[in-house]
């Protein structure tokens, strides 16, 4: 069940109908969430990205602060309507694909090879998922994988 396609608002800010091109989640991720941001506190560096004084970015986060009373930190987003729906597109994609979603999969598939090596380094990053698995779900090879690692310049290792 889907907590909500388009809340009108959260943590009495509005929502942009662009943060509906990504998925908000079901009940489960959003309890999941709170419990997350019980045990371990609100992550800062998980901003709320705003736009046009909107919600553009971070629904459940905004929504398991507010069901905790915890204040989240605010990012300011500027652009054009189309470059708040890549940004909306490019903050979830590494965040969606770690649930089940075929569509999601397909969506993942269809970027160029590069960027889904990007994402699998991303994910192995921040979930520390092994490198084989990372790569098998963005439908990239380990070595693409470790490509994306010195191309980011980042002390990982593989």
């Amino acid at each position: 069940m889907i907590v909500s396609e388009e809340p009108a608002e959260i943590l009495g800010l509005p929502v942009s109908r662009t943060a509906g091109l990504m998925p908000m989640g079901d009940e489960g991720a959003l309890a999941a969430m709170v419990g997350s941001i019980r045990e371990n506190g609100y992550l800062p560096n998980r901003p709320i990205l705003m736009w046009r004084g909107e919600i553009l970015d971070g629904r459940m986060r905004a929504k398991a602060c507010e069901i905790l009373g915890v204040v989240p930190t605010v990012e300011a987003f500027e652009g054009s309507e189309a470059e708040a729906a890549a940004e909306v597109w490019e903050r979830n994609t590494v965040e969606v694909v770690l649930g089940d979603d075929e569509i999601t999969q397909l969506v993942l598939t269809a970027r160029p090879r590069e960027q889904r090596a990007e994402s699998a380094f991303a994910l192995v990053e921040l979930t520390g998922v092994d490198v084989a698995e990372a790569a098998a779900r963005h439908e990239v090879t380990q070595a693409e994988v470790e490509s994306a690692r010195r191309s980011k310049g980042e002390g990982l290792s593989l």
